[in-house]
């Protein structure tokens, strides 16, 4: 299976970053080097499950993402019953956005409450192949928003929030310091371990690879 790699450069000071050229990689287990962090400051970020829980995944993704949107269809809901509503894994996913509909996007659903992100997000990426595709992402984007009650004048307040917009951005540039230049990228780690040891996925793999990963560092904690 081939992956997409996409780079692009971001004035920060005037809120605007474009698109590059997508780099086509093929998938490979051979495992790079991990950084001596992959926590970024103030995350943007949806979190689930129990924070005790003995594996952590860190899951970076862009609502535009392709990939994403089949991970978050076929592999998510296995792992939220396997192994987060069983206390095994808590998952934390950030926002990477790739592109200026990504942006305004996560700016409307991560400028509500926690619960209402997860849901808003999650309501984009298994609804997807609706609006992805079509003349106007953002505005039939939004349209499917509304029916969650995100009213216009909701999704014109977010996307004025230049704050929120600005620790997007942020944590957009420190993911590409990192050795995240994919999506979706995880980090699957021990709860407690050092991140060096973390093992890094990229792209849309098999659920039996993914699960295979969660389950070698279960063994390690002992579980």
């Amino acid at each position: 299976m081939k992956q997409v790699r996409f780079s692009f450069s971001m004035i920060l000071a005037a809120c605007i970053f474009c698109m590059s050229v997508f780099i086509v990689l093929k998938n490979t287990s051979a495992q790079r080097p991990i950084p001596k962090t992959i926590s970024v400051k103030n995350p943007v970020e949806i979190t689930i499950g129990d924070p005790l829980a003995p594996v952590i995944i860190v899951e970076y993704s862009s609502i535009t993402c392709g990939h994403c949107a089949s991970f978050a269809k076929q592999n998510f809901p296995k792992i939220a019953k396997e192994y987060i509503k069983k206390g095994h894994v808590f998952y934390i996913i950030r926002e990477f956005p790739l592109d200026i509909v990504s942006l305004a996007l996560a700016q409307v659903i991560f400028n509500q409450k926690a619960k209402t992100s997860k849901k808003l997000r999650e309501t984009l990426l298994l609804n997807q192949d609706k609006w992805l595709l079509s003349k106007d992402p953002k505005k039939s984007a939004l349209k499917i928003l509304r029916l969650a009650g995100i009213t216009k004048d909701i999704a014109i307040k977010s996307q004025a929030n230049a704050k929120l917009k600005k620790k997007l951005l942020q944590q957009r540039l420190a993911c590409s310091k990192m050795s995240v230049d994919a999506t979706p990228t995880f980090f699957i780690y021990k709860n407690g371990e050092s991140l060096q040891k973390a093992k890094q996925i990229d792209g849309f793999v098999e659920y039996a690879k993914f699960q295979k990963s969660i389950e070698n560092f279960l063994k390690r904690h002992g579980q």
